[in-house]
């Protein structure tokens, strides 16, 4: 069994914090202006949903390398 290695606070939530602070720049840019801001604010409104199924594909893919073959 392998050991995790201790990690720092900041580098447990600088993912996510910085997930929202771009969420949050996306959110403001789309509220506040228009054209090449809105085109920013889709891409950064959108980035969490874009994270999340970033990860789920990769689980799904550790999961199914880890089945036993029968």
């Amino acid at each position: 069994m392998s050991r995790l290695r201790a990690r720092s606070t900041i580098m447990v939530l600088a993912m996510p914090l910085s997930v929202t602070a771009l969420s949050l720049i996306g959110l403001v840019a789309g509220l506040t202006g228009s054209g090449w801001r809105d085109a920013l604010a889709v891409v950064l409104v959108a980035l969490p949903l874009l994270v999340f199924l970033f990860h789920l594909c990769r689980v799904r893919r550790a999961r199914k390398s880890r089945k036993p073959a029968r």
